[in-house]
């Protein structure tokens, strides 16, 4: 009842959901994108993998000072403009005249870093928006929508992948699958 009449903690859920919705099935599109497009070997994707791990490693450590140094409201908006740059460089991956499996790792480690540096101002901001008295139903709540997103976007990725498996795309004389359509 409470926490119905907090604005700040209703958009802050959109958002928590919002987050997950949209990059919550990334890691296994970019598996499946590395599989399918890039026409990567199993030791390649295992490879980024431990690059994904590390980025991650790297954003835990960088969203902290981010969030100790300035606040969480800043994390917020730098994590998303920084994925969101990333994403559309995946997207444009194949096109990139630099090895594939380079330019891979070194998004990865980036978009990784910053995923998990996020996570860390969402944990802070959660704990900034609710009040007191309502704190772990609130924390609790937020997180839901967080689990309710990434089913949502599972589904829809899934059903995407399906429709439209095999289909190209022309934009500007650049060819796109599926999968960087799906990126993008």
């Amino acid at each position: 009842k409470h926490l119905l009449h907090n604005k700040k903690y209703i958009y802050f859920c959109i958002f928590c959901f919002l987050i997950a919705f949209l990059g919550s099935s990334l890691a296994t599109t970019l598996n499946l994108y590395q599989i399918g497009a890039l026409n990567f070997s199993e030791s390649n994707v295992l490879t980024i993998s431990y690059i994904n791990m590390a980025g991650a490693t790297a954003g835990f450590w960088l969203g902290g000072w981010i969030s100790d140094k300035y606040s969480h409201d800043r994390l917020f908006k730098i994590s998303t403009l920084v994925i969101t740059f990333f994403l559309i460089c995946f997207t444009f991956t194949r096109h990139f005249p630099v090895s594939y499996m380079l330019t891979t790792a070194l998004i990865a480690f980036l978009i990784n870093t910053w995923i998990s540096a996020m996570h860390i101002g969402i944990s802070g901001e959660a704990m900034h928006v609710v009040d007191e008295r309502d704190k772990s139903f609130g924390i609790s709540m937020s997180f839901m929508q967080m689990a309710l997103g990434t089913s949502v976007s599972s589904i829809l990725c899934m059903k995407f992948l399906d429709l439209y498996q095999g289909r190209t795309y022309l934009l500007m004389n650049l060819k796109f699958n599926h999968y960087e359509v799906l990126l993008a």
